[in-house]
């Protein structure tokens, strides 16, 4: 392969003039046009990753239909152990959500992800994540800061929400903690009637969270950046959707958030490649109705309601707004300045390695090609060897239908569902269902797209994902389910691949290419003898010389 390849490199003229070039040499610097982003808290860097200012407010703010808590209660709430409130800047960066200043969609300056809903019916206002939340993330050198759009968070979701939970409970228990909290939601409505009520529907609240997160508790906590988001939306459909508890399983195969880049563009998506998407159809809108139904979406399973399908908070026009916008995002070139520059006479080495050891499984892309498609590589997983359980947990987990029994898989065709069903066929059916509330020339015309992805993938399942690692300098730590903290230790056979590290620092590590692992004060300690966080497998590259892995190193630096 040439020893050239395709970068999106950008200069601006002024304000506003800006070029592109493309079929840089590797001695040609790459520079980005980086600015100041509006609405960080602290002096953070934006890189040209395809957004308008514009156009990455809307994606960290509009709502996708969660309704986690009320608007207005989380505002008000304070921490459990303290009069703090439970939304200030140093309690979100505990959890490593990204605080933000108070912006025209963000005019309360809550965390990135953070959206406020209004529910269509009642009118009531709500607070819920997006999907910035989960898949924005920030790299921290020195003095530098540079946000990364469509990375993986680095943030403790499950802490989270148990803390929400408890922050609640402690406001119910202490007279002076919900007064404090009653005369901030009702202002100068407040008297005793209104505050009982009040209660009464924090009571309610608090029910729902402790519920979920009692559904979802694991012996193992996830820590940081993980989350068995597969385990978590399954449980909330088969066991809270359709009111069978006996549906519920343990949510134990977390995985790190994958990197948004390239998703739209892809065949398959998810790290066992278990959902399709077709660039056209019902494919992304079900996967995205999928997602927010994990992350606090109202959800009613009625089969009766049918045509009309199954009511649900979740918001199909900003699904589909997000998935534009998520289509239209470029994966992130290193920044020089900022970190230090790469060594391409070092990377130009690495591509050899890289073209013998890794590109038949990790294809190489025109990241600046508008129209790219991503046919995934599926690799089993007894081949790859790294940790079984999620693609496990995902082929081999069945459910009862309970009120679906005896109703068509596709809501109103195909085949009927038995008392029985694999938990795949059941999510589709609810997400289908969920759209079909909308009904639209766009939606019925696709319908065949949906029967076809609910069909068997042409792979086994027991398989992840290989995906173009443009940008994987940025997406630390490695291996689906992050067990990995870098990238040369994931270039060292599984026995002298670090036991534990410490998840949780920003600080970035330019040369092994990762977060720094030393131990923090609020850090979570990564062990990964703990059932699924094996870091065995992967072992490609792993009997390279050192001077052969560093040059291999610099290469991905420049995807």
């Amino acid at each position: 392969m040439s020893s050239k390849w395709t970068f999106p490199v950008v200069a601006t003229l002024g304000a506003s003039v800006t070029l592109w070039l493309s079929g840089c040499s590797w001695g040609t610097m790459r520079t980005q046009n980086e600015t100041l982003l509006r609405g960080a808290v602290g002096n953070v860097m934006t890189m040209s990753q395809g957004w308008t200012a514009q156009e990455r407010e809307a994606f960290y703010f509009t709502s996708q239909g969660s309704q986690l808590c009320p608007y207005d209660w989380f505002l008000a709430l304070e921490q459990a152990e303290s009069t703090n409130l439970f939304r200030a800047d140093a309690n979100m960066e505990r959890f490593r959500w990204l605080p933000a200043r108070p912006t025209s969609l963000n005019p309360d300056g809550l965390p990135v992800g953070f959206a406020r809903d209004v529910d269509g019916r009642t009118k009531q206002e709500w607070v819920g994540l997006n999907c910035a939340a989960c898949h924005t993330t920030q790299i921290h050198y020195q003095d530098f800061k540079v946000r990364v759009d469509g990375g993986p968070a680095m943030a403790d979701a499950q802490g989270f929400l148990a803390e929400l939970g408890n922050a609640l409970q402690h406001t119910l228990g202490s007279p002076a903690k919900f007064d404090r909290f009653a005369h901030r939601v009702l202002g100068g409505r407040y008297d005793e009637s209104r505050a009982r009520e009040l209660r009464m529907e924090v009571r309610s609240v608090r029910r729902y969270i402790v519920r979920r997160v009692e559904r979802n508790a694991t012996v193992h906590p996830y820590g940081f950046a993980r989350l068995d988001a597969f385990g978590n939306i399954l449980n909330e459909v088969l066991a809270y959707g359709l009111q069978v508890p006996e549906n519920q399983r343990t949510p134990d195969a977390p995985v790190s958030f994958p990197f948004l880049w390239d998703t739209a563009q892809s065949d398959v998506v998810q790290w066992n490649g278990s959902v399709a998407n077709a660039p056209s159809g019902l494919g992304p809108l079900a996967r995205n109705v999928g997602e927010v139904l994990g992350v606090f979406a109202k959800l009613d399973i009625t089969p009766d309601q049918v045509p009309l399908g199954y009511s649900s908070s979740a918001q199909l026009v900003n699904l589909a707004k997000l998935e534009k916008w998520a289509a239209d995002l470029w994966s992130p070139v290193w920044p020089e300045p900022g970190l230090p520059p790469i060594d391409h006479a070092l990377a130009s080495k690495g591509q050899v390695r890289y073209n013998e050891l890794c590109l038949n499984c990790h294809q190489l892309i025109d990241r600046t090609n508008p129209n790219r498609r991503i046919a995934a590589k599926m690799v089993r997983v007894d081949e790859v060897g790294t940790d079984p359980t999620m693609a496990m947990n995902f082929f081999s987990r069945t459910a009862q239908t309970g009120r679906l029994a005896g109703t068509p898989e596709g809501v109103f065709l195909g085949p009927d569902f038995g008392t029985n069903a694999p938990a795949g066929a059941i999510l589709r059916n609810v997400g289908l269902g969920v759209i079909m509330r909308h009904p639209g020339k766009a939606l019925l015309a696709a319908i065949d797209d949906h029967l076809k992805v609910g069909k068997a993938p042409p792979f086994d399942l027991r398989s992840y994902k290989a995906r173009p690692l443009n940008g994987i300098w940025a997406t630390a730590p490695y291996l689906h389910n992050g067990s990995v903290p870098n990238l040369w230790q994931l270039l060292q056979s599984p026995s002298q691949r670090a036991i534990e590290f410490s998840v949780g620092s920003r600080e970035f590590d330019p040369v092994n290419v990762g977060f720094k692992t030393e131990s923090l004060p609020d850090g979570f300690k990564f062990d990964t003898r703990v059932p699924g966080n094996s870091n065995a497998g992967h072992e490609y590259g792993t009997t390279l010389t050192d001077a052969e892995k560093w040059e291999l190193i610099e290469f991905l630096k420049t995807l």
